[in-house]
């Protein structure tokens, strides 16, 4: 499965331990595996690079931890 989103990267710490959230540009990645959670692990198509994906404010981002 292919999804093409958002990739945003940890800002900034907002206080409470939380931190902004920053766009950085649109990607296209494929599941290339599965945590044991269940989680799916996204790899971009055109880097090799490995994210996370999930559905913010109605849009779907790629992201790592």
């Amino acid at each position: 499965m292919k999804k093409t989103a958002t990739l945003i990267k940890q800002g900034r710490d907002i206080g409470n331990g939380n931190h902004e959230w920053l766009p950085v540009r649109k990607i296209t990645c494929e599941v290339t595996g599965e945590m044991d959670t269940g989680e799916k692990v996204w790899t971009d198509l055109e880097t090799g690079e490995q994210y996370f994906c999930c559905r913010m404010l109605g849009h779907w981002m790629f992201y790592k931890e």
